[in-house]
C-alpha cells in the first residue's frame, strides 16, 4: 500500500508541476507555437482544397494560449481579391470562416497526464521512456485524427463549396467527435499507461500480493 500511495502522491505532484510550468509565459509560448504550426500544417496536408491559416488568441498575459483556425475556399478568396482590385479597393473582404482550437485541452492536458503517470510509475528508466514515447505517439495520432474530423465537420457545415458532406456523413462525423472528447482521450491515455507502464512495473507484484493476502 505504501508504494501505491507514493505513486498517487508523485503523480499528483508531477501533474501540478507540469501545469504550473505551463502557466509560465515562456514555457507556454514554447509549447503552443509548435502545436499551432503542426495543427495548421497537418490540416492543410489532409484538406488541400481548403485555404488554411491561423490567428493567435492572446490570453490575459498577452501570450497566445489558443488559436483560431481560419479556413476558406481558395476560388472564392481569389475571386474576392480580383473584384477588389478591379473596383479599385485598397483592401478585399476575404470570405473566410474560423473555428477555435483549444490547444490546452486538446494536446497539453493528455500529454501532461501521460507524462505524470509514467514518471510516478516504479519502472526502470529505459522501459519508462520507451513506454512513454510509444504512448505519446499513439495519443498524438489520435489527436491528429480528431483535428481532421473536427476541421472537416466545420468546413462542411460552413457550406463554402468544398468538402460538403451529406447528412449521413455529417451524422457519422458528429458521433466520432463525441468519441474524441477530452474524457475519452484521458481514458485512452490511462489504458496506454496500463499496457506500456503498469504491466511492466512493480505494481503487478504488489497487487498480486495484496490479493493473495486478502
Amino acid at each position: 500500500m505504501k508504494d501505491i500511495f507514493r505513486f498517487a502522491g508523485l503523480f499528483i505532484l508531477c501533474y501540478f508541476v507540469c501545469i504550473f510550468l505551463y502557466r509560465v509565459d515562456f514555457v507556454k509560448s514554447m509549447i503552443n507555437k509548435p502545436l499551432r504550426s503542426y495543427s495548421v500544417g497537418w490540416i492543410s496536408s489532409f484538406l488541400p482544397s481548403a485555404e488554411i491559416s491561423q490567428q493567435n488568441i492572446a490570453g490575459k498575459s498577452g501570450i497566445d494560449a489558443e488559436m483560431y483556425l481560419i479556413y476558406g475556399n481558395p476560388i472564392l478568396i481569389e475571386k474576392a481579391k480580383k473584384e477588389a482590385k478591379q473596383s479599385g479597393q485598397a483592401y478585399a473582404t476575404i470570405p473566410t470562416k474560423s473555428m477555435e482550437l483549444h490547444l490546452f485541452e486538446m494536446f497539453v492536458v493528455p500529454v501532461f497526464f501521460l507524462i505524470s503517470l509514467f514518471i510516478a510509475t516504479p519502472l526502470i528508466l529505459k522501459e519508462k521512456m520507451k513506454g512513454l514515447l510509444i504512448s505519446l505517439l499513439i495519443i498524438f495520432m489520435f489527436i491528429s485524427i480528431k483535428l481532421i474530423c473536427l476541421s472537416t465537420f466545420e468546413i462542411s457545415n460552413s457550406r463554402i463549396g468544398i468538402y460538403e458532406l451529406g447528412d449521413s456523413e455529417m451524422k457519422t462525423l458528429s458521433i466520432l467527435l463525441g468519441v474524441f472528447s477530452l474524457g475519452f482521450t484521458l481514458m485512452l491515455s490511462f489504458i496506454l499507461w496500463l499496457v506500456f507502464g503498469f504491466k511492466k512495473s512493480n505494481f503487478v507484484q504488489i497487487f498480486n500480493s495484496l490479493f493473495k493476502n486478502a
